[in-house]
């Protein structure tokens, strides 16, 4: 979140300094004046289906396009970024553009939920549009904390993403009701599909949910998401209870 803060000095002007009190000198002092600040998302949709951005797409907006391809977000964002002079790309070691990076991981799951949850009715029958292909706005990982130049700008989006994993429900179930990645279990072993969500849940015991049938379940086995998964391993222990016999 935020590591630095802002103070106003005799005459109106601002400044912000660290948490050790060193005056920070690569934030705009304009940025100070701000009463909030907006980090924007957009994705590219064709039809109903939305589609991930490719390599040379993928770039940061500061209300005019960067040529900023360093983070390869599947979605476009524009923000207040703080960028070098000739407003290409962003300052990485800017704490502003951390703050910021920090709030794309948290909002960029809170939109992905939003759309997922966007319901069409059809002559009385509630749909998902885009409950196939939202979660392909999920990154396919984490940025890398090890890369020496972009470690701690990369460690401020995982840090909100990692929050907002926990927190945000984003996940369409079976029932069309977002849930929590804690809240979910993939079944691995097919039986839900056969026999329906219900008599899954009661063989394996659980207060799980399992994605809507719609989902891609490959988008749900990111490493960093930590989902739950029910194997056939997990199936042979349950069908030899006592109970399942």
């Amino acid at each position: 979140g935020l590591n630095f803060k802002r103070r106003e000095l005799d005459g109106g002007k601002i400044e912000f300094y660290d948490n050790n009190g060193l005056r920070l000198e690569n934030i705009p002092e304009k940025l100070g004046s701000l009463k909030s600040t907006v980090v924007s998302f957009a994705a590219k949709v064709i039809g109903s289906s939305i589609e991930q951005l490719s390599k040379d797409e993928t770039i940061l907006f500061n209300y005019l396009p960067t040529s900023d391809q360093r983070f390869q977000f599947p979605f476009l964002v524009n923000a207040d970024f703080v960028s070098k002079t000739d407003r290409e790309f962003i300052q990485i070691e800017n704490k502003w553009n951390h703050y910021l990076f920090y709030h794309i991981g948290i909002n960029c799951i809170k939109w992905i939920a939003q759309l997922g949850q966007i319901v069409v009715d059809n002559s009385g029958k509630r749909f998902f549009p885009y409950a196939k292909t939202y979660l392909n706005l999920l990154p396919e990982s984490l940025l890398d904390e090890e890369n020496v130049e972009q470690s701690s700008i990369n460690k401020s989006f995982n840090n909100g993403i990692a929050t907002a994993i926990q927190e945000v429900p984003f996940i369409l179930d079976s029932d069309g009701v977002l849930k929590t990645c804690s809240d979910i279990l993939i079944d691995e072993t097919g039986v839900s599909l056969i026999l329906g969500a219900n008599f899954f849940k009661i063989i394996t015991s659980t207060e799980k949910s399992i994605p809507h049938l719609i989902i891609d379940q490959k988008k749900l086995r990111k490493d960093y998401l930590n989902i739950e998964k029910f194997s056939g391993l997990h199936l042979n222990e349950k069908l030899s209870t006592v109970e399942n016999r």
